[in-house]
């Protein structure tokens, strides 16, 4: 009678630790060392040591996810690639290159290499360098007579078969722009309802004309005769 007693008390114990709510239970497990080939994480997570990307590997956020360091990260970044849109609110210290096909929205960013950045980069306070500070222009571009100019970097090159007239697009708003007439022929450049100038400028080779834009419209900041 009393073994019959002991077996039903023991179910009964088992019975009320399976119906307990699994989340008023918190499972500790430690490891010393851990090699993982995939590690999903669903829920927070805190490392309380080091954590090391060796030469090679890599560590993706995934859209939509965050990755967020209350503290410093330490070693040199020597290669940040940003695929989508990308907030960094701290100071971001890269040593190497930053590769961004996205939208970045950083705090601070200091890039003792090279950046490149292939979508936009804004920023709302200001820009210093103590270095040389370099526009890059594209490819040349060809002005016809009667044409219409639609800048495609901050300094243009243009380039023409014979003298030829044109106007202005419009303007992006804050849209900055150098033209340069690269060619031996003259190239004029219309006053239309694009632009505020101070009258139509006939460009000789290597003049220049620099426009800033202010909603649609350009207005000219210089020009020069070379």
């Amino acid at each position: 009678m009393k073994r019959k007693h002991l077996v039903t008390a023991v179910t009964v114990i088992l019975l009320v630790a399976v119906a307990l709510p699994v989340g008023a239970q918190t499972i500790w497990t430690n490891f010393q060392n851990v090699r993982a080939k995939q590690i999903d994480v669903t829920g927070a997570s805190t490392l309380r040591g080091v954590t090391t990307i060796p030469s090679g590997g890599s560590l993706v956020v995934a859209s939509g996810a965050t990755l967020t360091t209350n503290g410093y990260t330490t070693g040199d970044v020597t290669t940040l690639n940003v695929s989508g849109e990308s907030k960094l609110t701290g100071a971001t210290w890269i040593t190497g290159t930053l590769n961004g096909a996205g939208d970045a929205t950083l705090a601070s960013i200091n890039v003792t290499g090279n950046g490149d950045v292939t979508g936009n980069l804004e920023v709302v306070d200001h820009i210093l360098t103590q270095s040389e500070f370099y526009m890059i222009p594209p490819d040349a571009l060809a002005v016809t007579d009667g044409g219409t100019i639609n800048p495609t970097g901050a300094v243009v090159e243009l380039a023409a078969a014979g003298a030829v007239g044109a106007d202005m697009a419009a303007a992006g708003d804050g849209e900055f722009v150098i033209l340069i007439n690269t060619a031996n022929q003259t190239i004029t450049i219309t006053e239309t309802a694009t632009t505020h100038m101070a009258g139509d400028f006939s460009m000789g080779q290597w003049d220049t004309i620099t426009f800033i834009g202010q909603g649609v419209i350009w207005n000219e900041v210089a020009r020069s005769n070379n």
